[in-house]
């Protein structure tokens, strides 16, 4: 089937990831295929022949082959053989190679897509549908905290988040994730300095 309008359904080869943190599962892609190493835990030059075909018919070089583990709240999912093509503009999941992986099933409905262990039957990842596109997230860091003591100045909050700058402080303060109860006195951090 093709869309009357073709250009809309390229439409994710147009906008790219650029953090490499997303994943969209496909269940058309035959393997994991990325943008760059960057977005790799390990990775190794690709000597091979073979190139990465795309919806529209365009071959893509492959430059690397590596491996990741995508990281979230759910569980960890490593991607092994994944391929880095230099080109593309979305990591793609393959959804059939990550069932023949592991002993996983993916589960899609119109606003979340979760991969389900298939022993365990726990969630080990999910994510939201976005614009049409299920997407993936890794997180890196996960910053945990206490909330025995949740007020406090902005002083106290800049230390106990490890010296963090005033942007990351005031995008907690407006996602009502900390609560900055007294203004702060001392606005130069001396160990900052």
């Amino acid at each position: 089937y093709q869309a009357a309008e073709s250009q809309h359904a390229y439409a994710s080869l147009q906008v790219a990831d650029q953090s490499g943190k997303e994943w969209h599962p496909d269940s058309g892609a035959t393997t994991h295929v990325t943008s760059s190493t960057n977005n790799l835990h390990t990775a190794e030059t690709y000597n091979g022949t073979d190139a990465v075909m795309v919806a529209d018919g365009t071959y893509l070089p492959i430059s690397h082959i590596g491996s990741v583990t995508l990281s979230n709240t759910a569980g960890n999912i490593s991607l092994n053989d994944v391929l880095v093509c230099p080109e593309i503009q979305k990591s793609l999941l393959s959804v059939s190679k990550l069932c023949d992986d592991y002993p996983c099933g993916v589960y899609f409905d119109a606003s979340k897509v979760c991969v389900i262990d298939l022993k365990t039957q726990r969630v080990v990842s999910k994510g939201p549908r976005r614009n049409g596109l299920y997407v993936l997230k890794s997180q890196e860091v996960v910053a945990m905290y206490s909330n025995r003591q949740c007020g406090a100045d902005a002083e106290v909050w800049h230390q106990r988040l490890g010296h963090s700058n005033n942007k990351i402080l005031q995008h907690l303060k407006i996602n009502k994730e900390i609560t900055v109860n007294k203004s702060s006195i001392n606005p130069i951090c001396e160990p900052c300095q």
